[in-house]
């Protein structure tokens, strides 16, 4: 599936921006061109040991700009995008060619042989082949905009494209060299240019200026408008070479030309590099986003799965406590029926809330909103306590209950704030089970503040260290020997699902107090 327009030079439409910018360097171009043209006669001397790093810069700009499009064409498969490629591909190619056969460069009469018209002749054909694949590329952009049909193979056509471009290339340049003699006559000597190149000239104004035209007919591209930048860049390049300069080579208005002809090629393989460099790196964000949402699922389904284990730990033992206490009153000599039926009816209501901590905790960890009731405080507290009688009386802890008068409602799910509440007194009997002397005291308080209801649930037990105090709400840290560090995890999820907050602080006296505040829906009547 092809990336979104947004990504990609060949299909985003150009901003305001991308305008201004283009305009901006064309107004650099036509400032050159001014500032140069009452120097283009003057002749620059000893100037060919310059050649050969022009046409090797041009040569790498030429590579960059086809490989960088037929990467693109790989990716949307955009088959305008191929003779454009292949045009990139010959232009630097013959760049390399046209400077091997230029005289006095490597030797007197180019290394590669033929004569003065050799590198005219290389010149000529690279004149006319840009504006041609720009042509090209307009054709295939129409064809392809009326439905044109699927491209099979790619790597064929990719290869094919290649190909064609450097065979295109080595037959320019041997004809150039084999046959120099046939060649019309485009130069008088090694410097000077005949009045027959003067047509090569402005055949090549002319495909400029048809391309132009065509460009502009196209629904623009930023692509598109890089490659008007580059006609104009060309433009000026033919005028500075073929008429400021006079035919003559080596002047100032001719390696000004030669200069242009580098932008020109430099413009559309700059916009692709960056491009490029864009692409990667919103690639490489988009991989480490999305490593880390897997990261983020993977705890989060370890955690959940943690926390099912957790939190069904206790109903699934007070069955299992509850059974063995029925098979006891069972076995009696006289069995004690009804002691035997209130421990069932026990593991009947205890396999229930196992059940409701499933589905308490699917919905807080899961994606749909949960359903949410007025809840009244004073009854979900009385509920959770009593559910919790049974570990109270196990750990020897007594429990008062401290309520504000007339606390408003608040909008939440009551099984889960009942969990969250067992939870909280479940860690608070743990706590003192574990104190010395009689004092084992879990105080339960809830009050009005504001627009919240405030709970608070505090123990007499050894209390928290700092560090765990700050780390209280983290998954797997705990202080029970045995604990899995869920607990209160689960609360914090919780209560902030219902629009809550959760804190833990030292109590006044020792031990820890655990509170929570959740908004409230309106005042009781």
């Amino acid at each position: 599936m092809p990336p979104p327009p947004d990504f990609i030079l060949a299909l985003r439409a150009p901003t305001a921006n991308n305008a201004r910018a283009a305009a901006a360097v064309v107004a650099l171009l036509v400032a050159g061109l001014l500032a140069v043209a009452p120097f283009a006669s003057a002749p620059v001397e000893a100037s060919e040991a310059f050649i050969p790093a022009y046409a090797t810069a041009l040569l790498a700009l030429d590579l960059v700009a086809a490989t960088l499009l037929i990467a693109q064409f790989s990716a949307l498969g955009a088959v305008a995008l191929l003779p454009l490629a292949a045009t990139y591909l010959f232009v630097g190619l013959t760049a390399a060619t046209w400077a091997l056969t230029f005289p006095g460069v490597f030797s007197a009469e180019g290394l590669l042989g033929g004569d003065r018209q050799t590198t005219a002749v290389i010149a000529a054909f690279r004149r006319l082949a840009f504006p041609l694949g720009v042509l090209a590329y307009v054709v295939a952009r129409r064809w392809q905009a009326k439905g044109g049909p699927a491209l099979r193979r790619p790597r064929f056509l990719v290869a094919g494209t290649v190909m064609i471009a450097l065979f295109a290339a080595a037959a320019v340049t041997w004809m150039a060299v084999e046959m120099a003699a046939a060649a019309p006559g485009f130069m008088v000597d090694e410097r000077v240019s005949t009045a027959t190149w003067t047509l090569v000239l402005w055949a090549s104004i002319v495909l400029t200026v048809a391309a132009t035209l065509a460009l502009l007919r196209l629904e623009l591209t930023v692509l598109d408008l890089w490659l008007l930048v580059t006609l104009a860049a060309f433009f000026i390049e033919i005028l500075l070479l073929g008429f400021l300069a006079s035919g003559v080579r080596l002047t100032v208005g001719w390696w000004a030309g030669r200069a242009f002809g580098l932008a020109s090629t430099a413009v559309v393989a700059l916009a692709l590099l960056a491009e490029t460099a864009a692409l990667t790196v919103r690639a490489v964000r988009s991989l480490m986003v999305e490593n880390q949402a897997r990261q983020a699922r993977t705890a989060t389904l370890e955690a959940l799965a943690a926390s099912i284990a957790h939190e069904t730990n206790q109903p699934l033992s007070a069955i299992v406590t509850s059974a063995d206490a029925a098979v006891r009153w069972l076995d009696r000599p006289q069995p004690d029926v009804a002691a035997a039926r209130a421990r069932l009816a026990a593991i009947s209501a205890d396999g229930a809330r196992a059940a409701q901590v499933v589905t308490n905790l699917r919905s807080a960890f899961g994606a749909r909103p949960i359903a949410r009731v007025a809840v009244d405080i004073p009854d979900l507290l009385r509920s959770a306590i009593m559910l919790a009688g049974s570990d109270a009386k196990e750990a020897g802890a007594t429990i008062s209950v401290e309520l504000a008068s007339s606390l408003p409602l608040v909008a939440g799910n009551p099984a889960q704030l009942r969990q969250v509440l067992l939870n909280l007194l479940g860690n608070a009997f743990e706590a003192v089970s574990s104190a010395r002397g009689a004092s084992r005291a879990v105080k339960v308080r809830a009050w009005a503040g504001g627009d919240h209801v405030h709970i608070a649930v505090s123990d007499s037990g050894p209390g928290m260290s700092c560090d765990m105090l700050a780390g209280a709400f983290e998954p797997f840290r705990s202080t029970k020997p045995e604990g899995m560090g869920l607990g209160l995890m689960i609360c914090r999820t919780i209560v902030e699902a219902h629009g809550g907050r959760i804190a833990a602080r030292p109590g006044q006296g020792g031990g820890a107090v655990i509170e929570f505040s959740l908004p409230s829906e309106a005042p009781r009547d």
